[in-house]
């Protein structure tokens, strides 16, 4: 804080205030002088004088100062800082050095201290506000001694006057005590029409305002003011007005939100709360609602005799919020409900009548500084606002005005803030129907208008990103099923920038046999909410050139969680794709050519071998079992590459049945048992799991992750393998106690030709195909892969399948 009281603009207004204040640190019992105006400066003789820095009670000496005086002061400051409450002192003698500082003056002071909170909720700075009352103080004295002088005088001219001229007095005095008398029961009387005129202005402000509000009296908290938009929110009718709460409303007692409201009649204090549950009866019905909730004690002769009560329904938010936790679709929360602030202004000059706290904390002013006084005069700073001439205008029309999303600086801390409120300027008129006053009501929607300012400008950044990006963008309307495309979506399609286009145009530019698949994705989108990202090809509308596009978008909703837009980008991808497609074609080419050769290969070291065995030539056998097993190794390697290019291709082909998974997942373990001994495989027990699928490709996809599991595993080693039902679909994992995969690397696994590279994979064959091949195959059944990893401790690998 101490930076923005150096500053010049606070300065210079500070030291604007009309009344003399100083600013001190809660640094008991020191009260360090952190600021100070010219004013305070003046009536404390120190304008010659820095006290910035100085401790309060070094700013006069203390020995001359009255020392009482200077421990009531004392006893002020720290009490406004334990109870964090203003503190104010009528009057409290403590003497000042003179002007000339060669004497002390007795000096009488009136003073008020503020705490200011820190976000810690403590007090962290006391504002002092101090009035030099030492003349009314000295005049009053004066006073006192002359009117004692006087009440001897009459005393001793009482004793010498003669008796007829005593009952002369005594006679006259009756007749002025009878005059007093009258004018006491005039005052009364004016007194109390105007308590009434005040009372029938608070029911008449309740009784007409568009804000749910009533007031309860008594132990029993009878319905003493009800208006209707209360009766319509806890669906009573007028029946309840006179009733006690428990009488008119018997399913309230016992109920949170009602123990607080007894809490606020017999201690007096406000209480507001947030989206409080309450449960009530609605025609016949019950009802549960969340309210946002004030109570304010009414206290009359300085005792409490009611309280006022305002409520704002905010059911539907608080619901609407529940079910987008429960759906988890929404991404945005709802912004929070802030307390309504309002004021009552009254006449021509719209005087302040009433103000509550919220709007006080919003003008940054004490209810002295403004009560009773015009707008203009006791906030200045409003002169010439367009919201008054709004106000006028209601007065002199009686017709209730709404300004929202209006712009205000609000006062925070002391500092002028950028606010944004939903106005309402309500007229309240009198007996004869002439408007007596205006009832403004103010929302803060500051965070909702501030954050569609952010959304508008994510909105634009968004724009153009996908502009810089050579992208186009796309949406359908879900309930016309509009589309609309931007123009650079146009430009692919080879559409008229100019031109809208139709769901049918974009339709028949997409390859005849990709029109189903991309039919089925905008179903889904919209009936079902799901994602799409799709690659399919299209005839350019222009130029007829074949292109390839990616299409990714998703469903968007409104505040109300109602489907809104489903939407989302368009690229150009015609040349990775056809690179792709080259690519594909190279692979499957070499590969086939590759074949040829190696099955000839094989066959001449299979007849060798045998050979070689008639001739018991050992050093000949092992050698062509090496190449044998080397020409294996190879012809799986091309059988992967072609199993890749026929997937890229859309040509690989699932021959589904029905089978038992457990008994193939114990049957390849079987198989590697015979030929593996440098670890140990073991199953978990395992019980029937029928799956319809590709008994083949499964049987690939098992064998692949044995590999992995013994090839990234020390020998001698444990690998468990478990199968087990969950959810209607099978699960089956691979656990080894091998390297271990870091986490940057799990992400990137499946991918094609994706490697994970390190000390200890450097010596081990691949080429990062094998598990691309195995989530192809389980994504093909509809299942799940993947997998869980430590470094040091081992990867667990598992993919589930769809049960029959």
């Amino acid at each position: 804080m101490m930076e923005p009281l150096q500053e010049p603009l606070f300065q210079n207004l500070f030291n604007h205030l009309a009344e003399p204040h100083v600013v001190v640190k809660a640094d008991s019992p020191r009260f360090t002088v952190v600021a100070c105006n010219k004013q305070y400066k003046a009536v404390s003789n120190t304008l010659n004088k820095d006290i910035i820095g100085m401790g309060i009670k070094e700013i006069s000496d203390l020995k001359n100062a009255n020392y009482e005086g200077d421990s009531i002061i004392e006893k002020a400051l720290n009490k406004a800082i334990e109870t964090r409450q203003v503190v104010k002192l009528a009057a409290v003698r403590y003497d000042i050095p003179s002007a000339d500082g060669l004497q002390m003056q007795q000096s009488w002071w009136q003073t008020e201290y503020i705490p200011v909170l820190g976000q810690n909720g403590k007090a962290e700075y006391l504002l002092c506000t101090i009035h030099n009352i030492t003349e009314q103080v000295t005049s009053k004295k004066n006073r006192e001694r002359a009117e004692q002088q006087e009440k001897a005088l009459r005393k001793e001219q009482l004793l010498n006057e003669e008796l007829a001229e005593t009952i002369k007095k005594l006679e006259e005095s009756q007749q002025n005590l009878a005059k007093l008398n009258n004018e006491l029961e005039d005052r009364v009387a004016s007194r109390t029409k105007a308590l009434s005129d005040s009372e029938a202005r608070f029911r008449n402000m309740i009784e007409q305002s568009p804000v749910a509000m009533l007031v309860n009296k008594g132990d029993d908290l009878i319905f003493e003011i009800v208006n209707q938009p209360m009766l319509k929110l806890i669906g009573k009718g007028d029946a309840i007005k006179g009733k006690p709460l428990y009488e008119a409303i018997p399913e309230l007692k016992g109920q949170p939100v009602v123990d607080k409201l007894y809490h606020t009649y017999q201690t007096g204090e406000e209480w507001t709360g947030y989206e409080q549950l309450v449960l009530m009866d609605r025609e016949g019905k019950s009802y549960q609602g969340y309210y946002n909730v004030t109570y304010k004690p009414l206290i009359e002769n300085g005792q409490i005799t009611g309280v006022l009560e305002v409520a704002v329904d905010v059911t539907e938010q608080v619901q609407a919020r529940q079910k987008i936790l429960e759906s988890e679709t929404m991404f945005r929360a709802i912004f929070e409900q802030s307390p309504l602030a309002f004021c009552v202004l009254k006449g021509r000059d719209l005087v302040t009548e009433l103000a509550n706290d919220n709007i006080l904390k919003l003008w940054g002013k004490t209810r002295q500084e403004v009560i009773g006084k015009p707008q203009t005069v006791a906030r200045p700073e409003v002169q010439g606002l367009p919201w008054l001439k709004l106000i006028n205008q209601v007065y002199t029309t009686g017709v209730t005005h709404k300004n929202p999303e209006f712009k205000i600086l609000m006062q925070q801390d002391g500092k002028p803030e950028e606010g944004y409120f939903n106005a309402v300027y309500q007229p309240l008129k009198d007996a004869e129907g002439q408007t007596s006053a205006i009832l403004v009501i103010l929302e803060d929607v500051t965070d909702k208008v501030k954050a569609q300012q952010q959304v508008d400008q994510a909105q634009q950044q968004f724009r153009q990103a996908v502009d810089s990006a050579n992208m186009g963008t796309w949406s359908i309307n879900p309930a016309s099923y509009q589309l609309t495309f931007c123009n650079r979506s146009k430009e692919i399609f080879g559409f008229s920038l100019k031109e809208d286009v139709s769901n049918r145009w974009a339709m028949n530019a997409v390859d005849p046999a990709y029109r189903q698949m991309v039919r089925k994705a905008i179903a889904a989108g919209i009936e079902k909410h799901e994602a799409c990202d799709l690659e399919y090809p299209i005839i350019n509308h222009i130029s007829h050139e074949r292109k390839w596009v990616r299409v990714t978008g998703k469903m968007f909703f409104d505040e109300n969680n109602r489907p809104a837009l489903f939407s989302g980008l368009l690229m150009d991808i015609t040349t990775r794709k056809l690179d792709d497609i080259r690519k594909n074609d190279f692979i499957a080419i070499v590969s086939h050519e590759l074949k040829t050769p190696l099955t000839t290969l094989k066959a001449y070291a299979q007849m060798l071998t045998v050979k070689s065995k008639k001739a018991e030539d050992v050093f000949t056998v092992v050698a062509l079992e090496k190449v044998n097993s080397q020409v294996k190794k190879m012809t799986g390697l091309i059988n992967s590459f072609l199993n890749v290019s026929r997937l890229e291709a859309g040509k690989i082909h699932l021959d589904k049945v029905n089978f038992s998974l457990d008994e193939l997942v114990k049957e390849r373990i079987n198989e590697f048992a015979l030929t593996i001994k440098s670890h140990i495989i073991s199953l978990s027990p395992c019980g029937p799991l029928t799956v319809f699928a590709d008994y083949e490709k499964i049987g690939q996809v098992i064998n692949n992750l044995l590999t992995n599991a013994i090839k990234y595993s020390p020998a001698g080693k444990r690998i468990e393998v478990s199968c087990q039902s969950e959810e209607g679909m099978a699960r089956i994992s691979v656990k080894d106690e091998g390297m271990g995969i870091k986490a940057h690397d799990i992400s990137k696994l499946f991918e094609r030709f994706y490697r994970v590279e390190g000390r200890h994979t450097q010596n081990i064959s691949g080429f990062g195909i094998g598990l691309y091949l195995c989530a192809e195959i389980i994504q093909r059944h509809n299942g799940k892969i993947g997998v869980e990893s430590e470094i040091g401790k081992g990867s667990n690998f598992w993919f589930t399948l769809p049960l029959s």
